[in-house]
């Protein structure tokens, strides 16, 4: 309990209150009133009521917190005695008791009435502790532990819950890493990478989905190849093969015979795979392919059968990869499904466009007119040319202009 402070709480009517020191007061000076969030100099209104009483101007508001202190001068004794006075008893009593009642300030821990507590020398607490620190926010002052072991780790291991900041110091003594987020010293780095003015790898190279360019003609069996030189590779040797096409869903109407395929012209029955409701037709027995590359059945497809085409369409390198000759699709659709990749600045024509296009660079802004991206792979095509007939798009000209 403190001796030399009487701590309240205002309560929004409550004037009086006592003024009750183990030692009393000296005079009516020493006494102060204020609140607990402000200095002890900034007073609060109020007057003595009598000898152990005051009257505060305007009750404190509830939950506010208040104190009175009494405060002695530490500087100016209270009686200065002159040569040949006269001693009575009650100023020896007050010169003795100013001295006792700066011992309980002390006590309770003014050092000094206000302000900080300068020390000019070492403290050494000789082994006893420093309680109730406040949390450190600023550079030079003391921390509790509590905020000491959230911002540093311990020499046993701990987990760092923030950034390390070793301010330009090295970190020295480590393992070699073994999982994929330790960190390594500079010789097992050293030895996982290459320098700028050539290495040889020990390992396998991620280039996590970066590219390396600027290759030179590969001229060694060991020798990275670039792009084009792989195209012009394929182009020489004219391999063969098939490209499976896939025709849209259709629906049998248990009239209609003849249906549409990936194919524009005739292909031989055996390049189809046809499938009726999942079920497998047989070539030239079910069905046969006319000159249009339409495929033509024995019998309709019964109402709402589902109609599976895909076409294996026979093709060779200078097909794809040859920018000379264009590559056709009878439908835009096709296109769209088509998982094929052409060589950018391939030309391609689109039978229902009756238009040429020609393949870009990335994927474009697709608007179904003028740039046509596929939806298998990311590639897009774009028109030649700035002039088309409306008519090719579904239009219907209104006999006059010229559309």
């Amino acid at each position: 309990m403190a001796l030399t402070r009487l701590d309240h709480t205002g309560d929004g009517t409550t004037t009086v209150y006592n003024v009750a020191f183990s030692l009393g007061y000296l005079q009516e000076a020493d006494i102060y009133v204020s609140l607990d969030s402000g200095d002890y100099t900034t007073q609060l209104s109020y007057s003595f009521l009598n000898a152990t009483q005051i009257v505060l101007d305007t009750p404190v508001s509830s939950g506010v917190a208040f104190n009175i202190r009494r405060v002695v001068d530490r500087n100016q004794p209270i009686n200065d005695y002159q040569e040949g006075a006269i001693l009575r008893e009650n100023n020896l009593d007050d010169s003795f008791i100013q001295s006792l009642m700066i011992l309980q300030e002390i006590t309770d821990g003014y050092l000094v009435p206000i302000g900080d507590v300068l020390l000019n020398s070492d403290l050494d607490m000789v082994g006893n502790h420093i309680n109730n620190v406040a949390t450190a926010v600023e550079q030079h002052q003391a921390m509790p532990k509590s905020q000491a072991d959230a911002l540093y780790y311990t020499l046993t291991g701990d987990t760092l819950t923030g950034d390390m900041n070793t301010d330009g110091n090295t970190v020295t003594g480590l393992p070699d890493a073994v999982s994929a987020s330790d960190a390594l010293p500079l010789s097992q780095g050293s030895s996982l990478f290459y320098s700028l003015v050539g290495d040889t790898l020990q390992g396998v190279m991620n280039t996590a989905g970066y590219k390396i360019t600027g290759l030179p003609t590969a001229t060694n069996p060991t020798d990275a190849i670039g792009y084009q030189q792989v195209i012009n590779l394929i182009t020489a040797t004219n391999i063969q093969g098939a490209i499976p096409q896939v025709n849209p869903r259709q629906l049998g109407d248990g009239t209609t015979t003849t249906f549409n395929t990936p194919a524009v012209s005739t292909q031989q029955a055996s390049s189809f795979f046809v499938n009726l409701d999942g079920v497998s037709q047989r070539p030239l027995s079910d069905f046969s392919i006319d000159t249009s590359g339409n495929c033509v059945f024995v019998e309709a497809p019964a109402l709402n059968v589902d109609i599976d085409i895909t076409f294996f369409e026979p093709v060779t390198s200078f097909t794809i990869f040859d920018t000379a000759q264009p590559y056709i699709f009878p439908t835009v659709a096709s296109y769209e499904a088509s998982t094929i990749v052409f060589p950018i600045g391939k030309t391609i024509h689109l039978n229902d466009r009756d238009a040429d296009f020609v393949v870009i660079s990335g994927v474009g802004t697709a608007n179904t007119a003028n740039i046509i991206a596929s939806i298998s792979i990311s590639q897009s095509i774009e028109l030649e040319g700035d002039q088309f007939l409306s008519t090719q798009w579904g239009t219907v000209g209104d006999g006059l202009t010229d559309d």
